[in-house]
């Protein structure tokens, strides 16, 4: 959460090396991010910081205690990928020979060459520890760029900065206290689960996306705004919840095509594309610009109900349940009942939502098989055959998490 953050006082021993290491995913952008950092004394001088600008290069700044810059470097690439997990592994070598490797930074095991401003330290026995030990805690998951005493919190998730939250895994108990809520994400480098897609679809006015971009929320808006899952599929079989917790009016859930996410954002506007489970129960459908009721659909849906949704994109079919129930008396083990796709076929097909509210507010919690809504876990953490991800029901025969792993097993076998 953007809330949540590590903190310890380092040692005043005098050190001239130091190696940060960690993996991190981004949700927001466009804004001051922190990674990880440290006020200047008083908490009146900046402080030493790592962290994203608002254009979304990453700033590493090492400033002494009265707010000197003594070692700096802005990147010119730009971190905009809220699909991809990120290495960062930041070198000081204080006593290097060689000016230019008194600080290495790379990015995914290759080392970073371009850069907007770089500065390194002039002379030997640049000693980082004035820079980690002098003034306020060292904290990773925020920063501070400024003198307002302001931090720039994570928005997003990170991972193997040190050992299992906080806790120092080397047996030299150099542990973090955690201040907030830390939430144990499943989402992994080596195993990507999907996500809303902040960058496609339409902004979701006075809401936005949350934790981890799992959360969609808007309110007192009469137009309609959606999201799109940022991974999508063009074989196999794959399943998801949502959570429908809201004061709202109108929400939908369902699925759409790459080619039509440009027609996410208004009902019945023209083009092949599909919805669903309107909030009253029916299902509507949206194909090819004209809509349709599909009474069978009929179980009405109410705040804090599940909406399940499963894509079968062998056989090209789409089913709806709500909290355990398949609607339609459909069975997608069976391959029964559900709706057919019907055009588009050979696409890439993603969830989706979208939603008007012209009081109140909407939200939709989604999981992809992190195992959460939101920040609460679920409770009956229910498996796929594949045992990759974690649902509040049972996933139907033959249905994945949306996730990189399980996408590579469906899609390349």
């Amino acid at each position: 959460m953007a809330s949540t953050y590590l903190q310890r006082t380092p040692s005043n021993n005098y050190y001239t090396e130091a190696t940060f290491s960690f993996w991190f995913k981004r949700s927001g952008l466009s804004s001051d991010i922190g990674l990880f950092g440290r006020k200047g004394t008083n908490q009146t001088a900046y402080g030493t910081f790592c962290h994203f600008g608002g254009d979304d290069t990453l700033l590493i700044n090492f400033r002494d205690s009265g707010g000197t810059s003594q070692y700096y470097m802005i990147t010119n690439r730009k971190f905009r990928d809220t699909s991809a997990w990120y290495h960062i592994h930041l070198i000081i070598d204080g006593n290097n020979a060689t000016q230019g490797d008194r600080s290495r930074l790379y990015i995914n095991g290759v080392r970073e060459t371009d850069f907007a401003l770089l500065n390194n330290p002039s002379s030997t026995g640049f000693a980082i520890s004035t820079f980690l030990t002098t003034g306020e805690d060292l904290t990773v998951g925020r920063s501070l760029r400024s003198q307002t005493n302001t931090f720039h919190n994570l928005d997003g998730s990170m991972t193997h900065f040190h050992g299992a939250f906080g806790t120092d895994s080397s047996g030299n108990s150099n542990n973090f206290t955690v201040n907030g809520t830390m939430t144990q994400t499943i989402d992994t480098p080596s195993n990507v689960f999907a996500t809303w897609n902040p960058l496609a679809g339409f902004a979701l006015p006075n809401g936005g996306f949350s934790n981890g971009n799992t959360t969609a929320t808007q309110g007192g808006n009469t137009s309609w705004t959606g999201a799109i899952s940022n991974l999508g599929v063009n074989s196999g079989k794959y399943y998801c919840e949502i959570k429908w917790t809201t004061t709202g009016q109108y929400s939908l859930f369902g699925f759409i095509p790459s080619s039509e996410i440009d027609h996410l954002g208004a009902l019945g506007q023209t083009g092949n594309t599909h919805y669903g489970l309107y909030y009253s129960g029916d299902l509507f459908v949206l194909e090819n610009g004209s809509t349709s009721s599909v009474s069978s659909f009929s179980s009405a849906i109410s705040s804090g109900d599940i909406v399940q949704l499963a894509l079968d994109k062998d056989n090209n079919k789409m089913y709806w349940g709500i909290n355990g129930t398949w609607q339609n008396s459909a069975n997608p083990s069976a391959g029964t009942g559900g709706y057919s796709i019907g055009y588009l076929t050979d696409e890439y097909w993603h969830f989706a939502i979208n939603q008007r509210t012209d009081s109140g507010n909407g939200t939709m919690q989604i999981n992809f098989g992190n195992g959460f809504f939101g920040t609460t876990a679920v409770s009956s953490a229910q498996n796929p055959d594949d045992g990759i991800g974690i649902f509040e029901y049972s996933p139907p025969t033959g249905y994945k998490a949306l996730c990189t792993k399980s996408i590579n097993s469906q899609e390349y076998d």
